[in-house]
This record gives C-alpha cells, sequence and structure tokens, in this order.
C-alpha cells in the first residue's frame, strides 16, 4: 500500500526543480538558463557554495550550454550533484 505522505526526498527534488523554473520563467526557453538567470539563480540559492569560484560564465560553461549558451535542466542537476558531493566530503563553499 502506497503512503499517503510525499517522502522529504521527493519534497527535496521538487524544491531545486521548481527553483529551476522560478529562474527560467523571465527569459530566455523554458527550463534553460541564460547567463544572467544562471548568476542570478547562484547569487540568490547558493551564495555559501560558490563564493569562491569566481568566473561564473565559465562554470556555466562547464557544466555544458546548449547551442544557444544556454544551461539545459542536465547541466543544472549537475551543478546540484556536484554540491551534494561537496556537501558529502565537508567542503561547503569551495564548488569550482
Amino acid at each position: 500500500m502506497a503512503s499517503k505522505d510525499v517522502s522529504e526526498m521527493k519534497m527535496a527534488i521538487d524544491k531545486i526543480v521548481s527553483i529551476l523554473l522560478v529562474h527560467t520563467a523571465a527569459e530566455g526557453k523554458k527550463e534553460t538558463l541564460t547567463a544572467s538567470q544562471f548568476k542570478a539563480l547562484v547569487n540568490k540559492q547558493l551564495p555559501n557554495f560558490m563564493k569562491d569560484t569566481g568566473d561564473l560564465d565559465e562554470k556555466m560553461r562547464s557544466l555544458g550550454t546548449d547551442s544557444d549558451g544556454e544551461l539545459e535542466f542536465t547541466s543544472y542537476w549537475k551543478l546540484m550533484t556536484e554540491i551534494s558531493k561537496k556537501l558529502k566530503e565537508g567542503e561547503v563553499g569551495n564548488i569550482k
């Protein structure tokens, strides 16, 4: 019998996706981040994780962009994976 309660993991994933969609709504294509949207998302949502990164444009390129130079969902998820690994390793604030 399936539980009617939503799991913490499901809620966390929903939140990660909804944050992306909020930031992609303003401009560009749906579900991709322009450079300005990426910078806004990082500055608002991840200031302590990426404060030492320096060049966010380079970070965006390293994650992989589409032909229009926008960050796709899979690349956004790659960033979430990098952050999760750093959290596990206790290296918060050192995402490069």
